[in-house]
């Protein structure tokens, strides 16, 4: 049975077309690829858990890989620099493992960097001691279906809908598969790599995770599912 999650840095990886953006300065200067997810208007997914999941009314991008380390290691620097530290904690393992230990009002703040980082509007707000809050119908960018994200915002993380279409939605045959790689076939568990029909689960806790860009690859790689689900990204 499939199940899913909205964590923002947990989850599989799949090879697809990417496009990266970037972000950072200097030796603080990182990329992070996306993929766009299609076929707007599809029908939810009733066979899995959560059920229904993965009705989508627009199209959007999402993270192809889990968000590393090294990403959260020079998001720290560079605010820091800018006289705004974000100071994010996180396990340590080693700059491209993904980064986890990551509370999920961490990686909204994450997020919320990428965007003023890029002169876009915050997707989540917090108060000036540090707060999560709902954003207000005054606010610019309000939207009274979600209170949590500001719908002027490039970035945010992924919903449950957003992420379970991107792992299991069929675009051939709008349908889903048991499985995000492609198949309705359990994947081959390996510790590490990038085989056909392979991805990294069923390992002891002394393994360690992969590398991002290292978690299995997919039977296909003809659009949207399969990819890694680091985080949203809008259409535009």
């Amino acid at each position: 049975m499939k199940t899913t999650t909205a964590l923002a840095f947990l989850s599989l990886c799949y090879a697809s077309t990417a496009y990266a953006d970037t972000f950072g300065s200097g030796s603080n200067t990182f990329d992070i690829e996306f993929v766009t997810i299609g076929n707007s208007g599809n029908a939810a997914d009733t066979t899995g858990a959560p059920n229904p999941a993965g009705s989508m009314a627009q199209t959007y991008r999402i993270g192809k890989f889990e968000i590393s380390e090294d990403m959260i290691d020079k998001v720290n620097a560079q605010s820091a620099l800018d006289g705004d530290p974000l100071s994010i904690t996180k396990d340590t393992r080693g700059p491209n493992k993904p980064a986890t230990g990551v509370s999920w009002f961490e990686a909204a703040k994450f997020v919320n960097w990428l965007n003023t980082s890029t002169n876009n509007t915050p997707a989540y707000k917090f108060d000036g001691g540090g707060n999560f809050q709902l954003w207000q119908s005054g606010d610019a960018g309000y939207n009274a279906a979600n209170l949590y994200r500001n719908s002027l915002a490039k970035y945010f993380l992924p919903s449950v809908d957003e992420w379970y279409k991107a792992a299991y939605y069929d675009s051939t045959g709008s349908s889903y598969f048991n499985f995000p790689t492609g198949s309705n076939t359990a994947p081959t568990p390996v510790p590490s790599g990038t085989a056909a029909d392979t991805a990294v689960y069923s390992q002891s806790l002394a393994t360690g995770p992969a590398d991002i860009t290292l978690a299995g690859e997919s039977l296909r790689d003809d659009g949207p599912g399969r990819q890694c689900l680091g985080m949203g990204r809008d259409r535009t």
